[in-house]
C-alpha cells in the first residue's frame, strides 16, 4: 500500500545516499607555485608572529571546521585530502592574507609561507615562531593533526594536544578502562579511516 510505497522510497533515498561518490582526484592536478625570490613581499618577525596568531583564529570558524570534517569523510587519500583542504582553507585565510598585505590567492599564501620561514630558516632560526608556526598547522588541520602531520614529525617538534586527542579512540577507551559502547567508540574515531596511505598508528 501507500505506506510501503512510502518505506521503500525512503530506502532508495538512502542507498543512494549511501553510494555518494568520491570527488575527483585533483591532487595529480595541483601545481606548484613559483615565488619569485627577488620580489616577494618579506615580514618582520613580529609581524611574521601576528599572521601566524591571527591564521590559528581563522581556522577555529564552526564553519571552517564543519568543513574539514565533511572533507575527512568524503575524499579516500590523505593526498586528496590536503589538496581539497588548501582549497577549502583560501577564503579564510584571504582576509588574514590582505591584511598583512599578500594577495589573497595561491601565491599569496605561497609568499607568506616564505616570509614566515625566513625567520624560522636562518641562522640560528627562532624557535619561538617554529612553536606558534606548528601550532597554527595544529589549528588548520584540527581533529587530523596527528594523522596528517604530527605523525611525520619528531615528538619534540609536534604541536601540544590535549590529552584525549591525537590518539585511536579505541586505544584510548582500553587505556582508560572506560565501557562506554561500541557504536560511541566508532562515532570518537577520526573519519579518516577509510584514507589509503593512512599511519599505521590509525589502523583499526
Amino acid at each position: 500500500g501507500l505506506s510501503r510505497s512510502v518505506f521503500s522510497q525512503e530506502r532508495d533515498q538512502q542507498h543512494v545516499e549511501a553510494k555518494r561518490p568520491a570527488p575527483p582526484l585533483i591532487s595529480h592536478k595541483v601545481a606548484v607555485v613559483s615565488v619569485d625570490d627577488a620580489t616577494r613581499k618579506r615580514l618582520t618577525r613580529d609581524a611574521a608572529e601576528d599572521l601566524l596568531i591571527e591564521l590559528q583564529a581563522a581556522y577555529k570558524d564552526l564553519g571552517f571546521r564543519k568543513q574539514v570534517r565533511k572533507l575527512a569523510q568524503d575524499v579516500t587519500d590523505q593526498g586528496e585530502f590536503i589538496a581539497y583542504l588548501n582549497k577549502v582553507a583560501l577564503p579564510v585565510q584571504r582576509p588574514v592574507l590582505e591584511r598583512f598585505g599578500f594577495d589573497g590567492s595561491d601565491l599569496g599564501v605561497a609568499e607568506m609561507r616564505k616570509a614566515v620561514q625566513d625567520h624560522m630558516r636562518a641562522k640560528g632560526g627562532d624557535d619561538k615562531l617554529r612553536v606558534v608556526a606548528e601550532a597554527t598547522m595544529q589549528a588548520l588541520y584540527g581533529d587530523f593533526y596527528e594523522v596528517v602531520r604530527g605523525v611525520g614529525l619528531h615528538p619534540e617538534l609536534r604541536a601540544a594536544l590535549p590529552p584525549d586527542k591525537g590518539r585511536p579512540a579505541r586505544k584510548a577507551k582500553e587505556e582508560e578502562g572506560s565501557s562506554d559502547s561500541e557504536h560511541e567508540a566508532k562515532d570518537a574515531l577520526p573519519p579518516c579511516l577509510h584514507w589509503t596511505g593512512r599511519p599505521g598508528c590509525y589502523e583499526p
